[in-house]
C-alpha cells in the first residue's frame, strides 16, 4: 500500500484558529470521524462533514491525502485496536473458566502462546543433497 502524496489545503482551512491537537480544522476532524464511524466512502464522509454536491468528492480526495488527517486516522485506529485487544484478552481469560475441557485447553494454549511460553516446534532436519557429475 502506497501512501498518498500530500495536497495543499484551501486557504480557508489554513488558519490557525479552531485547529485541534492534531492540527485539524473542525471540518477535517468531522471528515475523519465520519470515516472512522462507518462512512461507506471518503466522498460520503465529506458529505457528512458538511460538503455538498461535486465538491464533496474533491474535498475527500484532498483531505484524505493530508498528512495530519492520516496521522489522526492512524492514531484513532491504533486506539480502537488497543481497546479491542484488551477486550479479546479478557474474553480468553474468561474462557479458562468454561465448563468444556476443550474450550479451556484452547484458551490456555492460546494465552500461553501469545505470552511466549509455548515451546517452539523443532525444525525438521534439512536433507543433505549430494550431486555427483561424471564427465568421463
Amino acid at each position: 500500500m502506497t501512501s498518498l502524496p500530500a495536497v495543499a489545503e484551501t486557504p480557508a482551512e489554513q488558519t490557525v484558529e479552531g485547529v485541534d491537537e492534531f492540527g485539524l480544522t473542525p471540518k477535517q476532524r468531522a471528515f475523519a470521524d465520519a470515516l472512522l464511524t462507518g462512512a461507506p466512502s471518503p466522498t460520503e464522509a465529506a458529505r457528512r462533514a458538511g460538503c455538498e454536491g461535486a465538491y464533496a468528492h474533491v474535498y475527500a480526495t484532498r483531505t484524505i491525502r493530508n498528512p495530519r488527517v492520516q496521522e489522526y486516522l492512524r492514531c484513532a485506529v491504533g486506539h480502537v485496536i488497543t481497546l479491542g485487544s484488551v477486550k479479546a484478552a479478557n474474553t480468553m481469560l474468561s474462557l479458562l473458566d468454561n465448563k468444556s475441557g476443550q474450550v479451556k485447553f484452547w484458551a490456555a494454549r492460546d494465552l500461553l502462546d501469545r505470552g511466549g511460553h509455548m515451546a517452539q516446534p523443532a525444525s525438521p532436519p534439512q536433507p543433505t543433497l549430494v550431486i555427483n557429475i561424471d564427465l568421463s
